[in-house]
């Protein structure tokens, strides 16, 4: 009787083991992950009101600094991002370009992120699951094209794209002179599992490290085209899907 009840009680237990098992893989993965939006980033940067174009002026790569008498100078300000014009001369058409780059660096630290420490307090993080970076466009009055906005991210310190232990995140689409983006059209870059970028930004959360995401534009404005002027900003918001 007394093995009977054992044996009983032995099925009783696995039978409660199995339910749970059960009642866990049945469950919504979101139990074990929570998605954290990080604070916001904002970029901006301005050219001035240069007027004109730029100057059909005949060059040489190897010769003589003719673009840079011939363009002039352009009045830059930035409040959260490097801006500056650089002129060349172009190798094919063998006239002037203007090439107005812009670099914005912010660091983010998640220990002082509010939204990070409210979502995932004193857990420990053991993967980030899945990275998505939002690009918005409240602001441009730019007089140029954009063909892709850069983003990169990389340790603490690094304030360009060619920085030691900086890798790409990705690329955005074209931005035509004077179009903006907002919210509700936010362009998406997906951090990919088992890019550089993912794993990066993995490590630095786990081991809750500083990092630093870096916006890049490096357009060129041929000769013929409007002087590099107007104004930009551009904004990050990145949301990261931890597991535990």
């Amino acid at each position: 009787m007394n093995n009977r009840r054992r044996e009983f009680g032995g099925w009783a237990l696995a039978a409660a083991i199995a339910a749970a098992v059960s009642g866990l893989a049945g469950c919504d993965s979101d139990v074990f992950t929570v998605d954290v939006n990080l604070r916001k980033q904002v970029y901006s940067a301005d050219f001035g009101e240069a007027q004109g174009t730029i100057p059909m002026v005949a060059c040489t790569p190897a010769g003589p600094d003719v673009c840079g008498a011939a363009i002039g100078a352009t009045e830059i300000t930035s409040d959260s991002a490097n801006a500056e014009v650089r002129t060349g001369c172009d190798a094919t058409a063998m006239t002037c370009f203007a090439s107005a780059r812009v670099v914005g660096s912010t660091s983010v630290n998640v220990l002082q992120d509010d939204n990070f420490i409210t979502r995932v307090e004193r857990r420990s993080v053991a993967i980030v699951r899945d990275g998505d970076i939002t690009i918005t466009v409240p602001v441009n009055s730019l007089t140029f094209s954009v063909p892709a906005i850069q983003i990169f991210v990389g340790p603490p310190g690094s304030t360009r794209e060619t920085d030691n232990g900086v890798v790409p995140v990705g690329v955005t689409d074209p931005l035509a002179a004077g179009q903006t983006v907002s919210a509700s059209d936010g362009r998406h870059l997906i951090v990919q599992d088992g890019s550089p970028a993912h794993t990066f930004i993995s490590a630095s959360v786990s081991n809750k490290q500083t990092m630093v995401f870096l916006m890049v534009m490096t357009p060129q404005i041929n000769a013929g085209a409007p002087l590099p002027a107007g104004a930009i900003e551009v904004d990050l918001a990145t949301k990261l899907k931890l597991g535990f």
